[in-house]
């Protein structure tokens, strides 16, 4: 046990002495869902299935090893109760040099007059291609909604990029 821990802890200092973490700050635009479907669950009112397929631009883009955010595609499936929603999701983001970077997110917002009313968003990164293959990261975003049904995520969060 104590060689397994030790061991555990030996790979996790050559990880963080072989990759330099950076903080990126990044405002994104994702427009209207191009595709949404929903079904009602009629245990309860209001509690509803969403499955729906948006993508994103950046008004305030952000550099992850030396490429630039550019724009992305997300797949989101929310359960709605009323006016509570929790998601998960899938976020491609393609880079300025063709590459991409795949997180996984999940969170949680409120509806207002059967429309979203806002939300937190924490998300992680799974994987990268090519320089980007390495990469690892957390954060959080802040979701805020737009009239037009459009919505605004101000993201932050730290990146560990292998040297």
């Amino acid at each position: 046990m104590r060689v397994k821990l030790l061991l555990c802890c030996a790979v996790v200092v050559l990880f963080a002495i072989s990759a330099s973490t950076q903080t990126v700050t990044v405002t994104i635009k994702c427009a209207k869902a191009d595709k949404e479907y929903s079904i009602p669950v009629g245990d309860q009112p209001g509690h509803m299935y969403s499955i729906s397929h948006t993508t994103c631009t950046y008004s305030k883009p952000g550099e992850i090893a030396g490429a630039t955010t550019k724009e992305g595609a997300d797949t989101i499936f929310t359960d709605i109760r009323g006016g509570r929603m929790r998601w998960d999701g899938t976020y491609i983001e393609t880079m300025s040099n063709g590459e991409k970077l795949i997180y996984r997110h999940h969170g949680m917002g409120t509806m207002k007059n059967s429309a979203f009313a806002g939300g937190t968003d924490y998300w992680e990164v799974t994987r990268g291609t090519g320089k980007l293959a390495g990469v690892r990261g957390k954060g959080t975003c802040k979701i805020v909604p737009e009239p037009d049904g459009s919505a605004t995520d101000e993201c932050t969060g730290d990146y560990a990029v292998p040297k």
